[in-house]
């Protein structure tokens, strides 16, 4: 036989080859890509479980400051806005924009004794709503709000 003959397309070989093991292995390669998969698969779904997470205390640090807001007006406080930052996942601002006479005034340490039970109640470890109450102006720069990351406003009339 000549050389040719063992490199042609393999017409000398016998049918008598079996891989041992089968696939009880697995190269370099199958491994690396396993993991990479196993990795982008893993972090997707930790990206979803953490915009779930986001948009969950999102709705309830929304909801906290609109019964605030109503809390505030049905004692007879005036109140023109509320704004509402998100600091990370779990982390939430809250600022309530009230008359400066009520701001002032000592019946408005009600309100503050009401928010701060709110605080007890709601803050854990997986939310935290941190209420800021500031006196009115005319010259609030609301620019210079939502530059502060306060890129939510409510204000009911």
């Amino acid at each position: 036989m000549t050389v040719k003959e063992y490199t042609s397309t393999g017409e000398k070989a016998s049918s008598n080859w079996i891989l041992k093991p089968e696939k009880d292995y697995y190269t370099h390669d199958e491994l690396i890509d396993a993991y990479l998969k196993g990795k982008e698969a893993q972090k997707n779904e930790n990206k979803k479980i953490l915009i779930e997470k986001l948009e969950a205390n999102l709705k309830q640090a929304q909801g906290i400051v609109e019964n605030l807001v109503e809390e505030i007006r049905s004692k007879g406080f005036k109140i023109y806005k509320s704004y509402l930052r998100i600091n990370n996942i779990v982390k939430f601002d809250a600022i309530f924009d009230v008359s400066l006479e009520d701001y002032t005034s000592d019946a408005f340490n009600e309100i503050y004794k009401e928010g701060h039970e709110i605080k007890k109640t709601v803050n854990s470890d997986t939310f935290h709503l941190n209420l800021i109450y500031m006196p009115h102006t005319e010259n609030l720069n609301e620019e210079s709000v939502v530059c502060d990351g306060f890129i939510f406003s409510y204000e009911k009339h």
